[in-house]
């Protein structure tokens, strides 16, 4: 089959590349706290996060399944793509704690998720993904340990 090039996006690395802009757009619309555009961006995110497998393979990464199977954020990815394409997770779940529920709820206090903006109001919110086993991810974290495992994965074929 003849390849498309979508302009701007000739691999993968283009790939990463808008994943880092559509976490920008997330953590804009938390700061923002507007919970349309956080919808919005992370849906954007996760969908393209999962589907950068296919780029992958085709570049020759033959490995790239088992890498989302045994990665917990990656195998969440694939799960909600399956969850908002078919409005149901209608498979097994690739995640051996499998997703429980998003929910809305206050930021805590995570440095490693936020930089502090004076923008953010004190009362503000943010969503989390809840697991079956009731471990949780603020999805900021949750998209930032998602682009980092892909460029690990990347760097270190």
């Amino acid at each position: 089959m003849k390849k498309i090039v979508i302009s701007g996006f000739t691999d993968s690395v283009n790939l990463i590349e808008k994943l880092e802009r559509d976490i920008a757009m997330l953590n804009n619309a938390i700061v923002n706290q507007d919970s349309t555009k956080i919808n919005d961006a992370f849906i954007n995110f996760y969908i393209l996060a999962y589907h950068i497998k296919d780029w992958l393979k085709d570049e020759g990464f033959s490995s790239v399944e088992d890498y989302i199977n045994v990665n917990l954020e990656l195998s969440i990815c694939a799960d909600l793509c399956n969850i908002t394409k078919h409005r149901k997770l209608n498979k097994p779940s690739r995640s051996n704690d499998p997703l429980y529920h998003i929910y809305k709820d206050g930021i805590r206090a995570d440095s490693t998720a936020y930089t502090w903006d004076s923008t953010v109001p004190l009362n503000a919110t943010t969503y989390y993904i809840g697991l079956s086993s009731g471990k949780s991810f603020e999805i900021l974290f949750f998209v930032k340990r998602v682009l980092e495992l892909w460029k690990s994965f990347i760097n270190n074929k």
